[in-house]
């Protein structure tokens, strides 16, 4: 696995552990009600949202790559 201080800090203030099942449901309350206003999004809006989702993700492509092979065993990162 990789290390701690290794992996790109992806993390927010909304970050929690969900370790019970009425934390999982209210978790879930939560998700539905984003899924409700996402829907509800123009396409414009959409595609502003994935390409800064894309560029966060390039952004930290070599690290999440180290990630995956450290856990996984599998792989070359290039």
């Amino acid at each position: 696995m990789a290390k701690k201080d290794d992996r790109p800090n992806i993390a927010d203030n909304n970050t929690q552990l969900v370790d019970t099942l009425d934390a999982l449901l209210a978790k879930m309350k939560e998700m539905k009600e984003a899924q409700r206003i996402f829907a509800t999004y123009s396409q414009e809006q959409v595609d502003k949202i994935f390409f800064a989702a894309s560029v966060a993700a390039n952004k930290h492509r070599i690290a999440l790559a180290k990630m995956a092979v450290e856990e996984t065993g599998m792989g070359i990162v290039e």
